[in-house]
């Protein structure tokens, strides 16, 4: 014993043990992408009651949660996503039909909280593709108007 804390010691390894990693379900994992509202909510009651005593503390929506789960769609199809004019990914209102009117996750986060859990979504980087495809404009989060690329912000000008 004495000879690992000298170890220990001689690396610069802390005395105190350390926490547990953050635990948590993922949707993707157990439902693929097409995870309703519903089953979602389920399997967070379920969460909530069997594993939160344990350390369990998140239920995250993973994983194509925009898109629509119509004949057609598939992870690798485009053109059946679910965006706003600025094209954002916006919750499938089918799938999640507490999402309506443009309230996103809203009400699933506030049930997910009142089981004591941390609700979660992964969201992908970058800019969708259906978004491009449908040339959307791109929002200013400063001006809360659109993305104005002036050359001339740059001290570029037209020739």
């Amino acid at each position: 014993m004495e000879k690992t804390k000298k170890w220990e010691k001689s690396i610069g390894i802390s005395q105190k043990l350390s926490g547990t990693p953050p635990r948590g379900w993922n949707s993707y994992n157990a439902n693929s992408w097409t995870i309703s509202e519903e089953e979602f909510l389920q399997n967070a009651e379920i969460i909530s009651k069997k594993l939160l005593p344990h350390g369990y503390e998140y239920v995250v929506v993973d994983y194509l949660w925009y898109r629509r789960n119509v004949t057609g769609a598939s992870v690798d199809s485009l053109g059946f996503d679910v965006i706003d004019e600025w094209g954002r990914p916006m919750p499938d209102p089918d799938r999640w039909p507490s999402s309506k009117g443009g309230k996103g996750f809203t009400e699933v986060a506030n049930r997910v909280h009142k089981m004591g859990l941390k609700f979660g979504i992964n969201v992908m980087r970058g800019i969708n593709a259906q978004a491009v495809n449908a040339n959307t404009r791109i929002l200013d989060p400063l001006l809360g108007n659109v993305y104005d690329i002036s050359m001339e912000k740059f001290g570029l000008h037209k020739i």
